[in-house]
C-alpha cells in the first residue's frame, strides 16, 4: 500500500497492479516460447527455431487464460482475506476446469437435483471456464482453431478481465486502509 500514499486514485493502483502482472506474464511466456521453439527446431531440424501456427496459438490461449485468472485473483484479493482469496482461487480455478464434465453429468441424468442444477448455472455465468481457453485437444495432431474462433475466446477472455477488474476497483476505492 506504499504507492497508496501518493496522490493516485484507487483505479490507478488497480490497474497498474494487474497491468504489471500481465507484462511479467507476457515476459515469461515469451521467454518460454523462444526455449521451446529452439528445443522443437532443434529436434524436428527445422532449423534454429521450430515456430508454427499452433504453437503460437496454444501460447495466445495460455495468455488469454493467464491474464483471466489474474484479473479474478485481484478481484479475490481485494475482496477477502489473504487466505480466503487463495481458497477461493483454487475453488475457481478447479471448478473452470471440470466446469464441462459436471454439465455432461447432469445432462445424462447423474445428477436429478434442480438446486444442484440451478447453482451450476448461476456458477456458469458468474465463473469463466478455464477449459475453452486450453488449446486444442487435437493440437498434437495438428488441430487448430478457426481466427474466428480465436477472436471469440479473446473476447470471451477480455470480457470476464473487465468483470473482475471493474468489481476490484469498485471493492477497493471505499476502503480504509
Amino acid at each position: 500500500y506504499l504507492p497508496l500514499a501518493r496522490p493516485i486514485s484507487r483505479q490507478t493502483f488497480v490497474l497498474g497492479k494487474y497491468f504489471g502482472i500481465v507484462a511479467v506474464i507476457a515476459l515469461f511466456l515469451g521467454l518460454m516460447a523462444l526455449v521451446l521453439s529452439i528445443a522443437i527446431g532443434i529436434g524436428a531440424d527445422k532449423g534454429l527455431l521450430g515456430f508454427d501456427a499452433q504453437l503460437g496459438q496454444g501460447l495466445i490461449l495460455l495468455f488469454l487464460k493467464y491474464t483471466t485468472i489474474t484479473s479474478l485473483l485481484l478481484f479475490l484479493s481485494v475482496v477477502l482475506s489473504r487466505s480466503l482469496a487463495v481458497v477461493f482461487s483454487l475453488f475457481v480455478y478447479m471448478f473452470g476446469h471440470v466446469n464441462d464434465f459436471l454439465d455432461r453429468l447432469i445432462t445424462t441424468g447423474g445428477f436429478s437435483e434442480r438446486v444442484f442444477d440451478a447453482m451450476l448455472q448461476l456458477l456458469s455465468i458468474v465463473l469463466p471456464k478455464f477449459s475453452v481457453l486450453d488449446p486444442p485437444g487435437g493440437m498434437v495432431y495438428a488441430a487448430s482453431y478457426s481466427l474466428q474462433s480465436m477472436a471469440i475466446l479473446a473476447a470471451y477472455s477480455v470480457a470476464f478481465a473487465a468483470l473482475y477488474l471493474t468489481l476490484a476497483v469498485w471493492f477497493f476505492a471505499p476502503r480504509e486502509l
